[in-house]
């Protein structure tokens, strides 16, 4: 496990786990109150930022009783592993992965992003030929097939070694890995 994950960990099991929010001193009305708790319990300043708050993650209170830390990455992806697969090297994810895999946001100054109408949903493949699938081992798997792809230039965006159906994009793993 990530060394910053498990500090995380033992904090949140030290100062966290087993107790309940209590809104004592803590305006009763704000929707961040409890966040702010959170946060103050992990030994954090209570703030109201989308940054990194420990370690490189960002804490979020989830509107249930859910808490997140918003890490969200995938543990195996094209442009995070060594060597994804034998014919194809790891992807840069800014100057090539959100390049043939995402969409430019016009918005930011022409930013690619892969949220959005790129990003894979389980309801089947979108227009940019990808879909989140889980598989045998439950793990959860963004899929990119070439022959779905119904952009009009995809032959111009998707290197040669890139346009062969089911490429493993993303994936989650059920177990994530030692």
């Amino acid at each position: 496990m990530e060394k910053n994950k498990k500090i995380i960990i033992d904090i949140f099991n030290a100062n966290v786990k087993g107790k309940k929010y209590k809104s004592t001193g803590y305006h009763k009305r704000h929707d961040g109150a409890e966040g702010h708790w959170l946060e103050k319990q992990m030994g954090i300043k209570p703030n109201a930022n989308n940054e990194a708050d420990l370690l490189g993650y960002e804490m979020k209170k989830y509107t249930t009783s859910k808490t997140t830390f918003g890490d969200w990455s995938p543990d195996v992806a094209l442009w995070k592993n060594k060597k994804p697969y034998e014919n194809i090297d790891v992807l840069d994810r800014d100057n090539e992965f959100l390049k043939y895999f995402g969409k430019p946001n016009e918005s930011k100054g022409g930013r690619f992003s892969w949220s959005g109408e790129p990003v894979p949903t389980i309801r089947g493949y979108n227009s940019f030929g990808q879909i989140l699938c889980v598989d045998n081992d439950d793990n959860i798997v963004a899929y990119y097939s070439y022959s779905k792809d119904s952009r009009f230039n995809k032959d111009k965006i998707i290197p040669i070694e890139l346009q062969q159906d089911k490429l493993v994009l993303a994936k989650w793993l059920k177990e994530p890995l030692k």
